[in-house]
């Protein structure tokens, strides 16, 4: 049996379980200012992290790249201060106030919430378990708490201070250690009784290590490092190359890496004795987790950073989303945008993943072409001609005085911006807004253009605008039944919606539709008779005739999500909410079938969806393979199918190639590819001159295109590629990269 025929028959039994009610999927759950507190990885691909800012708790089972919030609802004065996880189930989080939550599922839920109680205590701000029972807590106010049956109760203990604990750290059941401001315990009797050791003068410890009763090593405030051999009886300092502070240790054999204030990320291979810096940027490292094959994760505000390497080396695995995004804007099935009040952000995959991008406003449109433009308040615009993957400001010196809401583009630099709440209308410009033309009308929110020439507007009020000359004069259609649409969606110059409306005739009359929500931030029609409305809670209809009557209820509401905009793109609606939230709904399996991408985590090979994931190693489906991520413990060429949706099946991955147990595929490591998307020439760069066969495939798998190079950088001419998705694989003798790429 073929491959295609063992995938057929796997698929055709997916495809035949019942269809699942559609509901919205967070594909963005992290914003750029989640404070990434405390960290702890399970093995390499599974690791749970909690946000000590805004009270999240999340989970990643592919290595860091992609995140899950899990269950957040933790209570008044619950939020989430220090993490501890046995394994990929059971866990426990201290919290504000007192509060412990315990969990069996991986935080899906929550078992009986603990407060301890009876003594004023301030908040939890450490924990640490030596075994599945003995455990301890640490507080604000310097107060140390015991249990014995894994955090269903708790009992008060003696520490002698008043300042915030930190961190404890036990050699074995017995031998503790525990850190706070100035001060180092020890406890020698499970942490019944404490004692003060003596520290140099106005340390301030952050985390510690011991190897052993004897040797120990601590890191804290100003980037002090202290060390001792004698079980913390004495200390002494050991040079630092940074003075910033540190705020979380981490340890594997002889190799600490530790990680604190201004990027400032310190590692040592000889136990502690000498360190190095390292320096990237200016965002301040929260917390760190390490598995023993040196997998490790960090967290800043907002990003994620990975190391395969314990510390040598880290990358970017995800960036959290801005959490002021507003309108979106898609030139196809594969790129869009959404605009943000100080940042937005940017996909090339259908809205599966986001990363920053320039686009500020309130106001967003892309064309297929690339032309696009924002704006914002102020009068603030930009504009770009490929896709926001660059951006320029219009001059501030001539911005519109207006509150931008809304934005249509005709070229790169024509374009026309729309708003209030002063001087109101429309305001188009042709040299990139250096200068406008100003035609006044009521406080627009949202223009669409069916035709290059016919747009039509509508706003705060009850007016609909319409122009029929690309906007260098508008029409005032008069009213609408009622007042104050913020989208409208036309299918071509006669037919065209609002969120409470429906035109058959240009806009020249309208009728009141029933069964949209009052509250609809988005609609859109696919064709003439099937469209969707989408509220500002989520909650979503749909229409089969046109607009006169809406299935209500077709996506249930998000519980405390304010959406912004919604588009649907190649069978799936998306949808922009409160804080930086983007969801995605697929309704509809895409016309061509996508490519699901391979990441490779340390041993691991990974890949990402909301679907059903079978792996495949030489052609045959690998027994209970149906995990993001697969161990790669035998040679062999692995690939992934996944199945999103309503039986969406996507065309097979990229063929990993796996000598003996390492991974010879690197798709990001040192092959680059430029333009992406490419319009004439893929420039490919690699860090070794061999010689090279260069393979193209489309998202069905076939090969389109072939050539061979022995050089470092190389032009591949892909004018004869059909506009769509490709993956390039490049097979230096046994090794075999790939990547994706647009051509445009």
């Amino acid at each position: 049996m073929t491959l295609r025929s063992k995938l057929l028959g796997i698929l055709l039994g997916a495809i035949a379980l019942p269809v699942q009610a559609q509901q919205w999927q967070l594909v963005a759950p992290i914003r750029d200012d989640d404070r990434m507190g405390d960290m702890k990885m399970i093995d390499p691909v599974t690791g749970f992290m909690i946000d000590d800012q805004h009270g999240g708790i999340f989970s990643t089972r592919d290595g860091g790249m992609h995140w899950d919030r899990k269950a957040n609802n933790l209570g008044a004065g619950g939020m989430p201060r220090a993490l501890w996880m046995w394994d990929a189930q059971r866990g426990v989080i201290a919290a504000n106030n007192g509060k412990i939550y315990r969990t069996s599922d991986g935080f899906d839920s929550f078992l009986p919430l603990v407060t301890i109680i009876g003594v004023t205590i301030g908040n939890c701000t450490a924990i640490h378990f030596v075994n599945d029972t003995l455990g301890f807590v640490g507080t604000s106010t310097g107060k140390i708490f015991r249990t014995e049956d894994a955090g269903l109760t708790w009992t008060l203990q003696n520490s002698g201070i008043t300042a915030q604990l930190e961190r404890f750290f036990f050699v074995d059941d017995q031998l503790g250690f525990a850190v706070a401001a100035q001060y180092i315990l020890r406890s020698t009797d499970g942490g019944s009784t404490w004692e003060q050791l003596p520290t140099p003068e106005l340390v301030n410890i952050k985390d510690l290590h011991f190897w052993d009763a004897l040797n120990g090593i601590g890191v804290g405030a100003v980037g002090v490092i202290l060390r001792t051999v004698d079980g913390g009886d004495t200390w002494s300092s050991i040079t630092s190359p940074t003075t910033y502070t540190m705020n979380d240790l981490e340890v594997q054999g002889n190799t600490l890496v530790a990680c604190g204030a201004l990027s400032r990320v310190i590692r040592s291979t000889d136990a502690g004795a000498t360190w190095t810096v390292q320096t990237s940027d200016n965002r301040e490292r929260h917390s760190l987790s390490f598995t023993p094959a040196g997998v490790g994760l960090m967290g800043a505000s907002g990003y994620i950073y990975r190391s395969l390497d314990m510390g040598a080396t880290w990358n970017i695995v995800h960036v959290g989303t801005p959490n002021s995004l507003t309108r979106m804007s898609f030139a196809n099935d594969q790129i869009g945008v959404v605009a943000g009040s100080t940042e937005g952000v940017r996909t090339i995959d259908g809205g599966r993943h986001w990363v920053a991008s320039d686009v500020i406003g309130l106001g967003v449109h892309l064309r297929p072409d690339g032309a696009g433009s924002s704006g914002g308040g102020l009068g603030v615009n930009t504009h770009t001609s490929d896709f926001y993957a660059t951006v320029q400001n219009g001059p501030s010196g001539s911005r519109p005085q207006v509150v931008i809401r809304c934005t249509q583009s005709f070229s790169p630099t024509t374009y026309i911006v729309a708003g209030g709440n002063l001087n109101g209308g429309f305001y188009r410009t042709t040299n990139g807004g250096s200068s406008w033309t100003y035609t006044p009308a009521g406080n627009p929110y949202d223009m669409y253009f069916p035709t290059e020439t016919t747009g039509y507007a509508v706003g705060e009020g009850t007016s609909v605008y319409k122009t029929t000359d690309a906007g260098i004069t508008w029409t005032d259609l008069g009213p609408l039944v009622s007042a104050g649409q913020v989208t409208l969606f036309f299918l071509d110059e006669q037919r065209g919606w609002t969120g409470l409306h429906r035109t058959t005739d240009g806009g020249q009359t309208w009728t009141l539709m029933s069964g949209t929500p009052q509250s609809t931030v988005a609609i859109i029609f696919t064709d003439a008779d099937t469209g969707y409305a989408v509220a500002s809670s989520g909650q979503t209809v749909r229409s089969v005739d046109g607009g006169i009557t809406w299935e209500n209820n077709y996506i249930s509401e998000v519980p405390n999500a304010s959406f912004s905009d919604a588009a649907f793109v190649d069978g799936t609606l998306i949808g922009v909410a409160n804080g930086g939230d983007i969801f995605r709904a697929q309704i509809g399996c895409p016309e061509t079938a996508f490519v699901p991408a391979i990441q490779q985590v340390g041993s691991y090979l990974c890949t990402y969806t909301f679907g059903t994931v079978q792996w495949f190693l030489n052609g045959e489906p690998i027994p209970d393979g149906n995990d993001l991520c697969v161990e790669a413990t035998e040679a062999g060429n692995y690939n992934v199918v996944v199945t999103e949706g309503p039986g969406c099946v996507s065309a097979p991955s990229a063929t990993v190639q796996v000598i003996g147990t390492e991974v010879g595929t690197n798709t990001i490591e040192d092959l680059r590819i430029a333009p992406n998307p490419a319009k004439e020439v893929l420039r490919i760069a690699r860090s070794q001159g061999t010689v090279a066969d260069i393979s193209v495939y489309d998202t069905q798998g076939r090969s389109v295109m072939i050539d061979r190079t022995s050089d470092t950088s190389y032009n591949l001419d892909v004018r004869a590629l059909k506009p769509g998705m490709y993956v390039i694989r490049i097979r230096t003798g046994n090794r075999v990269q790939s990547a994706r790429f647009m051509k445009e």
